[in-house]
């Protein structure tokens, strides 16, 4: 096998407790998808491969002494610049996490006997209000003022569904 690294950006952690093992989730450009498949294969769970990390940029350093010659850069103006999940502020959080029909089945636990009163389902606009009522706010950007109370929230939340991973977008 030739020396080659492909590159990527760390985005999820995951704890598979089950197997006493950690997933980590290294995210690639989907035109690479071709590249890693015929760099790695594809995954086997009756072969494992065993592959090498490597930290290519760390804080304060200057990214373009470290970039492979043969990377595409993609510094136009129509790239969109993806925020890591625990550099969004809560209310940008609580937002997401309101799409997310898990986080909406979680909070439908919570307030089992407010959608069986009204006989409706745990939507985004009842898990909007959910949080609103569990925090006494009027709006989800309410939220950045108050990131102790929102940690305590998801630490109840990711107890409760037993997610160790922070969520992405």
């Amino acid at each position: 096998m030739a020396d080659e690294a492909l590159r990527g950006t760390y985005s999820d952690f995951k704890l598979v407790k089950t197997r006493s093992v950690v997933q980590v989730i290294i995210e690639m450009p989907i035109t690479d998808a071709k590249k890693i498949v015929e760099f790695m294969g594809m995954p086997n769970p009756a072969e494992e491969q065993w592959v090498a990390l490597a930290l290519l940029k760390k804080p304060g350093t200057d990214e373009k002494s470290i970039t492979p010659a043969n990377t595409p850069k993609t510094n136009g103006p129509t790239e969109k610049v993806k925020t890591q999940w625990h550099e969004r502020s809560p209310g940008s959080q609580a937002a997401y996490l309101c799409t997310l029909p898990e986080f909406r089945a979680w909070i439908a636990t919570k307030m089992t006997w407010q959608c069986e009163l009204n006989n409706v389902s745990c939507d985004e606009t009842a898990a909007k209000n959910y949080i609103y009522g569990n925090f006494n706010i009027k709006s989800r950007s309410e939220l950045n003022a108050m990131p102790d109370d929102w940690a305590k929230f998801m630490s109840q939340y990711r107890a409760d569904t037993r997610e160790t991973a922070e969520v992405r977008s």
